[in-house]
């Protein structure tokens, strides 16, 4: 538990969405910890599993209670008429040994606990990763907007270029019109790129539990990283600190449990139990009330061992062997999954990085030749189509390498999740 609340705590300094619109990664995870449904809700388990794990549930202590009666009673007998009764008592009954049944109880329950621990770190840890990836997606389509506003200025200052020459008589109707309509789809594609980005400003807004609708001004930069992985380290990491295997663990430690629970019935069981009790009755008879009071007070201890009960304790023993069994299958195979899984990622994450070096060298490439297309068209050199072939070629270029860069993040994130390092630095 020590872990989630350091996640909760993490960072302690209030920061109001309402009064501001500027964002970093760290503020959106922060407010993201405080305000996800899904996070509270598994809050809301662990506090019971928390509750739950006590001496007293598993049945260490003896049980006390109190026993109170009274009755009135008219016999209509020639010699009494009327009876009253009144009685008070306590009762403890105590198990003394039931084959170590308390001691695994307690076992199981704080097994119990730090599974729903483990749970809840999961649902933190995706938490955390589809904000992440959500305020990086919100910062990608940032980008490309510039990029996409960019080529549209061009496309408005060519128009109002040949619109000039056309009015001087240096270009016909027919050129206007062709840069006109380069323009209108330029600022279409900016149009869409603007709505999508309030859809992403909106998921964004759900992940982090922000009801107040603003445009978020993202502060972080769309930078690759640059981090050199090993396999073999990897791996480690991995078979030490993934959630999802822990969780596995702490599973197949419940089932262990309950193994050692269906083992206790093999053992007889001894249990106290002891009663006083206080009783004082009345009575009319023939016209006078007389009165008595009567005490007792009984301690006895048995002994209750199984002899034979149609093979049920030997089935439930067989039945939690085998649940056991089926859990470290369980284990094996989604260590198995997670190793293909692993594999997978980094050599997603090597490719990303040389992508993103042929892209960062087409985007160079491109806007080269887009400055001298420029210069060209201007002195007549080349048309409006060879020149409206440069733009997209250039669009395209800075494009790609942008959503190379989200590429990089987005492997690299799944890499450092799939080894546990996502949560690390805040679970010190």
């Amino acid at each position: 538990m020590k872990s989630y609340r350091l996640l909760i705590l993490l960072f302690i300094v209030p920061i109001s969405l309402m009064s501001q619109n500027r964002l970093s990664v760290e503020e959106a995870v922060r407010i993201g910890l405080e305000n996800n449904y899904n996070i509270q809700i598994n809050k809301v388990d662990v506090d019971k599993a928390v509750l739950l794990n006590s001496w007293g549930q598993a049945g260490r202590f003896p049980q006390l209670s109190f026993i109170g009666k009274a009755t009135n009673r008219d016999l209509f007998t020639p010699k009494v008429s009327h009876e009253n009764n009144v009685s008070a008592g306590v009762n403890l009954s105590w198990v003394l040994f039931d084959g170590f049944r308390v001691n695994i109880t307690k076992s199981k329950l704080a097994d119990l606990q730090n599974l729903s621990e483990g749970n809840a770190m999961v649902v933190i840890e995706n938490t955390v990763q589809s904000i992440i990836l959500a305020y990086y997606q919100l910062l990608l389509n940032q980008s490309e907007r510039e990029v996409l506003k960019t080529i549209e200025l061009l496309s408005y200052d060519r128009m109002k270029y040949v619109e000039s020459q056309r009015e001087v008589g240096t270009a016909v109707k027919f050129d206007f019109l062709q840069a006109k309509n380069n323009y209108l789809e330029d600022k279409a594609k900016y149009l869409r790129m603007q709505m999508t980005s309030k859809t992403l400003q909106r998921n964004l807004a759900f992940l982090i539990g922000d009801s107040v609708q603003v445009n978020y001004d993202l502060t972080a930069s769309l930078d690759a990283p640059t981090q050199t992985y090993f396999l073999p380290d990897l791996e480690r990491k991995m078979r030490r600190s993934n959630r999802n295997l822990m969780v596995q663990y702490l599973s197949l430690a419940v089932v262990e449990d309950d193994y050692k629970l269906s083992k206790s019935g093999d053992y007889p069981s001894i249990a106290l139990n002891s009663n006083y009790n206080l009783g004082y009755g009345w009575a009319d008879a023939s016209g006078q009330w007389n009165g008595a009071s009567v005490s007792n007070l009984y301690v006895e201890m048995g002994v209750r061992y199984n002899l034979f009960n149609g093979g049920i304790q030997k089935r439930a023993k067989k039945i939690a062997k085998y649940n056991v069994k089926v859990q470290e299958l369980r284990v094996e195979s989604i260590w198995i999954g997670l190793k293909n899984q692993l594999l997978n990622q980094h050599a997603k994450y090597l490719l990303e990085k040389e992508l993103l070096f042929v892209a960062e060298e087409a985007e160079e490439s491109a806007l080269l030749n887009l400055k001298l297309a420029k210069e060209r068209y201007d002195v007549g050199a080349i048309n409006s189509f060879n020149y409206r072939d440069v733009q997209i070629v250039y669009q395209n270029a800075a494009l790609a390498k942008l959503r190379s860069k989200y590429r990089m993040i987005e492997s690299n994130l799944g890499l450092v999740k799939l080894t546990g390092g996502l949560l690390s630095e805040w679970d010190k």
